[in-house]
C-alpha cells in the first residue's frame, strides 16, 4: 500500500493550516503537561468566543486530521496517550463550534492506579469504544457540567490528586 502524501492528507488550504497547528500544538503539549495542571491547560486551550464568520470544517474530518498528524509523530518517537488525544481532539473541535467534553477515570489494575480520558459529546462516548471506557470509574469531566469555561476548580477531591493516575 502507498504511503500517505501530506498533499493526500489534505483536501483544502485549511486543512493543511490545521495539520500544522496540530503539529506545533503536539510537539508543546508534554511540556505543557509537566508545568501545568490540567484544569489550567483545558482553561487555556478552550476557545473564547465563536468563529461563527467562517465556515467550520466537518468534526469527522478534524478528527482524521488530528489523529493522522498524530500517527505521524510516532514515527519519530513521540509518545502518545489517551490524554494528549483527549487535548488534542478537545482543542481542535472546539476551535470548530463541536461542544466536546474531556472525561476522567481511574481504576486499580494489579495494583497501579491507571487514569483513562475520553470525549463526550452530548453525553454520548466520541469515538472511544464503551468497552474501553467501561473499566473506569469516571470521576471527573471538563469543562465542568455548567458548561462554563474551566476556572481550575475541579471540585473533587479525586481531581486534585489526577498527577498521581499514569493515562496510557
Amino acid at each position: 500500500m502507498k504511503r500517505a502524501t501530506a498533499k493526500a492528507l489534505v483536501r483544502h488550504p485549511r486543512e493543511l493550516f490545521l495539520v500544522a497547528n496540530v503539529l506545533l500544538f503536539l510537539l508543546h503539549l508534554p511540556l505543557l503537561l509537566r508545568v501545568s495542571r490540567i484544569q489550567d491547560i483545558v482553561a487555556k486551550i478552550t476557545p473564547r468566543g465563536s468563529k461563527a464568520s467562517r465556515r467550520p470544517l466537518d468534526s469527522e474530518r478534524v478528527t482524521y486530521l488530528c489523529e493522522r498528524s498524530m500517527a505521524r509523530l510516532e514515527r519519530f518517537g513521540y509518545r502518545r496517550s489517551c490524554l494528549k488525544r483527549c487535548l488534542m481532539n478537545y482543542r481542535f473541535l472546539r476551535a470548530e463550534g463541536v461542544p466536546v467534553v474531556i472525561n476522567f477515570g481511574a481504576s486499580w489494575e494489579g495494583g497501579i492506579l491507571k487514569g483513562h480520558s475520553w470525549l463526550t459529546l452530548d453525553g454520548a462516548l466520541y469515538h472511544e469504544p464503551q468497552e474501553k471506557v467501561d473499566r473506569f470509574v469516571h470521576f471527573f469531566s471538563l469543562p465542568s457540567a455548567g458548561g462554563g469555561a474551566p476556572d481550575g476548580s475541579a471540585g473533587t477531591e479525586e481531581s486534585k490528586n489526577l498527577g498521581q493516575a499514569r493515562f496510557d
